[in-house]
């Protein structure tokens, strides 16, 4: 895959245990930038007695930065991104030495009968007489899977449908017991039939995770072939959202605006 320089392909780089070198470090940008990767985001991951024994290089040594500053020069030199974040397995990663109790996903149920953003307003009333709702710390990292549609978005875009396909079945591979590859010739003649089964297998991918179906919308609604409005009918009632509605703005929270008079309120 030789990805457009725009397209922005991320990666992870883990430094683990102090297991760094100027020389590796340039020779790992090398090879980003070979495979068309153009931003990395540097994890410093101590794993202490686990899988990797600890080198020379202790974290915020002087020889450290000198391999971190050696980085950047490189990164720079090669026209790729370098972000720096702090991840030891707690907030993103996970691993063995971080207990069951200790895990940041979690999910808890909350009744309310009476709701408001501002504590000094009237209570809203909901319809019914309570609401129960999930709450999940979300996980803000990319996972693999989301890592395989991009890629197979990216080709099916640029005319590339074999490939596209190739990436969707190595996906489904791992989630389908059997899964029965996709045929060029009759399930995505075309490139658009090709994205078509990206987004679909997206759909598939993210239920229930709510983000990513409704970034897919504001995102994909802007081209003529997906565009789509959302109808919904329940008890009687139907809902609709049309396609590029202004209510796809979030609104700014009433605490903000209690903060910030002056401020206006998205047209919506």
């Amino acid at each position: 895959m030789n990805p457009a320089e725009k397209v922005q392909t991320s990666v992870y780089w883990y430094w683990i245990s102090g297991n760094i070198s100027e020389e590796g470090v340039k020779k790992d940008l090398y090879s980003m930038k070979e495979a068309g990767i153009n931003r990395a985001f540097i994890g410093n991951i101590g794993l202490e007695g686990i899988h990797t024994p600890y080198k020379t290089v202790p974290f915020y040594s002087e020889e450290w930065w000198k391999i971190l500053h050696a980085a950047l020069k490189t990164a720079t030199e090669l026209g790729i991104e370098i972000g720096i974040f702090n991840s030891p397995g707690w907030s993103q990663s996970g691993g063995p030495w971080v207990k069951p109790e200790q895990a940041m996903r979690y999910l808890a149920s909350v009744k309310a009968d009476n709701f408001t953003m501002n504590p000094s307003a009237t209570p809203e009333k909901f319809k019914g007489y309570s609401t129960y709702a999930p709450y999940i710390t979300q996980n803000a990292g990319f996972t693999t899977p989301e890592i395989y549609l991009i890629a197979a978005e990216c080709e099916a875009r640029i005319g590339s449908v074999t490939r596209a396909l190739q990436l969707l079945d190595q996906l489904r591979d791992a989630r389908i017991k059997n899964n029965v590859h996709y045929v060029e010739e009759t399930d995505a003649p075309n490139r658009t039939e090709a994205l078509r089964l990206v987004i679909d297998e997206r759909r598939r991918e993210f239920a229930m995770q709510g983000a990513p179906r409704l970034i897919d919308l504001k995102r994909l609604n802007r081209e003529d072939w997906f565009r789509k409005d959302i109808v919904h009918s329940a008890d009687g009632e139907t809902w609709t959202l049309p396609a590029n509605d202004l209510r796809y703005i979030m609104p700014i929270p009433q605490t903000v605006l209690d903060f910030n008079p002056d401020m206006p309120q998205y047209d919506r």
